[in-house]
Formats: C-alpha cells, sequence, structure tokens
C-alpha cells in the first residue's frame, strides 16, 4: 500500500506529469497555429504561458530530485 508514495514512485510520477504537460502546450500551440482553437491571441498566450510555467516548476523539481536535492524524512 505505501508503495504508491515511496520516492521512486513519485518521482516516476512526477517524470510522466513533465511529459504530460509538455504535451498538452505542444498541442495548444499546434491547435492555435492551425486555427483550430478559436482562441484571441492574448488568450493562447495566457494560457500557454501557465501552461510552460507548470512544466518548468516540475522539470526544476525533476533536476533538483535527480541530482539528489530533495531529501525525505524517515519519520513519517
Amino acid at each position: 500500500m505505501y508503495q504508491r508514495f515511496s520516492p521512486q514512485f513519485l518521482h516516476l510520477r512526477l517524470r510522466h506529469a513533465i511529459i504530460a504537460q509538455d504535451d498538452k502546450s505542444e498541442a495548444l500551440a499546434s491547435e492555435f497555429v492551425q486555427a483550430q482553437h478559436g482562441l484571441e491571441i492574448e488568450e493562447f498566450v495566457k494560457e500557454y504561458k501557465e501552461l510552460r510555467k507548470v512544466y518548468h516548476k516540475r522539470a526544476i523539481w525533476n533536476e533538483r530530485w535527480s541530482n539528489g536535492q530533495v531529501e525525505w524524512g524517515d519519520d513519517a
């Protein structure tokens, strides 16, 4: 049961979330370029920036985690 909360599993989930977030932002950009989304430029930029902000935050955490800069307490 606690395997779902192991550091290895959570790191795997983080990496999958990064890929999913990148896919979402790329899909939005492709739809906008192909004029299928119907967004105004301002709306597109706002949505795209928010998606990329989340992507980069996750990527930073992944990099820190991979470099051993994330520590887990054993008292949980």
